[in-house]
């Protein structure tokens, strides 16, 4: 994110009435800023400190840049300056949300009014003032030695991609982690690098999904397993801007000397203006690799918006906590809804489709999902027009309902190089299976 700041002033000597910082920007670029770096602060911040934000200056490094974290995310966008004469470095520590309201309130009509906001002491206490539209708005500002310092790490490798296809690969991915604050690894999404890329993967134990990020110009991914939290990430994505992101895997300088490629701690993602770093959760990841590497027992493709608008009836009307009801034959696939008393009488259109399947398999297979995980599986497909929907196969060859797994329709389940999601059947309501 790059913010042009029209002027910045600082002054030699710190005085009762005399600013140390002065900077202005227009309204609509400080509000870009402060919008990125609230990605990092919470409404329940850890300390009182983590609810400010870190205004620094300096006249021969980065210019004007806001920080915030909260100890396990820390973003910084850098605002693009023009230097005074005499200018010197600077730092103050401003409540975050005093600074936005105050922007926000003063410029509401005009996005493009002239801020100043400016730092000076004032009767033994550091002050922050807002001047915009005739107003000059005053606060006592925090301590600076308090904010958390950046932690010093070692650059392990770097890689760069495509920042479209990077956010569309973990946007994929991200629906089947959990949203349970009790397994927190599993609230996270799991980047593994290798030589074919980075191999992205969630799941919430009743859904897994996978997808390989493919890097662009021969560029090759250092060995790394990382766990991000997904809901960082949906935060994340929405501010990262520019065609190209640069990452670094990072590491404590200690652990990477003992253990070199051990000991990872941190990813840093820079973009435009914008350099992100992201604590780990801590923990290992489940070895769910290799549960789409099984025998198909049967297939069946279909119309990928024919699904999509079957899921979602279903979903709608289903009963709270009965699952959905998939008939997939020879004939088409259908989704019922589950409904309490009325299910032997729910019909739904049948979808046709191409099937295959083994010579021992029963002509109509039926199996039942959360209404919900199956809606949002197919959901993820975007942009593709047909569904392949694989079944497993029992020792005989029979098809049976576990485990499912949906792919494009020209995509193998168990290649490891294309998006594939897995959602776990649960037993049919009043059936022993």
């Amino acid at each position: 994110m790059s913010i042009e700041v029209l002027s910045i002033a600082p002054t030699q000597a710190l005085t009762q009435d005399q600013p140390d910082l002065v900077m202005t920007a227009k309204a609509s670029a400080w509000l870009d800023a402060l919008r990125a770096v609230g990605v990092a602060i919470g409404t329940r911040p850890p300390v009182p400190i983590c609810a400010y934000v870190l205004v620094r200056f300096s006249a021969t490094g980065e210019g004007v840049t806001l920080t915030g974290t909260d100890y396990t995310t820390r973003v910084t966008a850098q605002v693009a300056s023009a230097i005074g004469t005499g200018a010197k470095q600077g730092t103050a520590a401003i409540p975050y949300n005093w600074l936005q309201r105050t922007i926000r309130t003063l410029t509401r009509t005009d996005a493009t009014a002239d801020v100043t906001v400016s730092t000076m002491g004032l009767m033994g206490e550091r002050m922050a003032t807002v001047k915009a539209a005739g107003y000059t708005i005053p606060l006592v500002t925090g301590p600076v030695n308090d904010f958390p310092d950046d932690a010093s790490h070692a650059t392990l490798g770097t890689f760069t991609t495509n920042l479209d296809n990077f956010r569309a690969t973990l946007d994929r991915v991200a629906h089947a982690s959990s949203t349970d604050d009790t397994l927190p690894i599993l609230t996270s999404i799991h980047l593994k690098g290798s030589t074919a890329g980075v191999h992205v993967m969630a799941t919430d134990r009743y859904r897994l999904a996978f997808d390989l990020l493919k890097l662009e110009n021969g560029e090759t991914t250092p060995n790394f397993s990382f766990n991000l939290r997904s809901q960082v990430w949906g935060k994340l994505s929405r501010i990262l801007r520019g065609e190209t992101i640069g990452i670094s895997v990072l590491a404590t300088s200690e652990r990477s000397r003992v253990f070199p490629g051990a000991g990872i701690e941190a990813l840093e993602i820079r973009t435009k203006g914008l350099t992100v770093q992201i604590v780990a959760t801590d923990g290992e990841y489940p070895k769910i690799q290799t549960l789409t590497q099984y025998s198909a027992g049967a297939t069946a493709v279909v119309s990928r918006n024919e699904l999509l608008r079957q899921a979602r009836i279903a979903e709608e009307l289903s009963a709270r906590n009965l699952p959905a009801e998939v008939h997939i034959s020879a004939s088409g696939l259908s989704v019922t809804p589950g409904l309490d008393d009325f299910q032997e009488g729910t019909r739904a259109p049948r979808i046709p489709s191409t099937f295959w399947a083994h010579t021992n398999t029963v002509s109509d297979v039926v199996t039942a999902f959360n209404p919900r995980y199956f809606l949002e599986a197919v959901k993820a497909f975007v942009g593709v027009e047909d569904l392949k929907i694989t079944l497993g196969a029992s020792g005989d060859g029979v098809a049976v309902a576990k485990p499912v797994t949906i792919t494009a329709a020209d995509k193998k389940h168990d290649d490891e190089a294309t998006f594939r999601t897995m959602v776990m059947p649960v037993r049919l309501p009043n059936t022993a299976v």
